[in-house]
């Protein structure tokens, strides 16, 4: 590889990091070329890049950011990467799902709003869908809890004022007998 394919190739890795919502950096060493294949047909399917890389070439293209020391720390072996440009918990659903098949890939790291994150912190992020119902969970719970303390104060109301019914049809009866 020449130099010009080289400068191409750091400005290609360089665009991917500054278009990405986060990228994953594995060690696919162990896999076959068939378990490489479904790991990128995945991937493909969810709208990620994943690409085999040279260390050095990832090290020069995000020479510039604060975060290069320490991913480069983590650029040892074979390396591939998963670029997520839309979902950020996309590429950790793959992973988790295709490690469940194929434990040979490993997670190295991850980077994500500037900041490298260890692979014990992708291990357990949630789904875009599971965020969604968490949250959903939460706005119904206070609305469950706001709707309980508008009705209260109603509902202690309408009580009194049925006792007081109830007083007014005693006290008329007894009257009238």
């Amino acid at each position: 590889m020449n130099r010009t394919e080289k400068a191409e190739q750091v400005a290609v890795i360089r665009d991917r990091f500054d278009r990405m919502v986060n990228a994953i950096v594995t060690d696919f060493k162990g896999l076959d070329v068939e378990a490489m294949t479904e790991l990128r047909r995945k991937f493909r399917e969810a709208n990620i890049e994943y690409k085999v890389v040279k260390n050095t070439m990832v090290k020069l293209a995000v020479s510039e950011e604060p975060y290069a020391e320490e991913l480069a720390g983590h650029l040892k072996e074979m390396t591939a990467i998963a670029w997520s440009f839309e979902d950020p918990s996309a590429s950790a659903k793959v992973i988790r799902e295709f490690v469940k098949d194929n434990d040979k890939l490993k997670v190295k790291c991850g980077v994500m709003d500037g900041q490298v994150s260890s692979a014990k912190d992708w291990a357990d992020l949630p789904s875009h869908a599971d965020l969604m119902a968490m949250i959903t969970g939460q706005l119904v719970s206070a609305a469950q809890s706001l709707i309980g303390q508008m009705v209260g104060p109603a509902q202690e109301l309408v009580s009194q004022i049925d006792g007081w019914k109830e007083k007014l049809e005693k006290e008329q009866q007894g009257a009238t007998e």
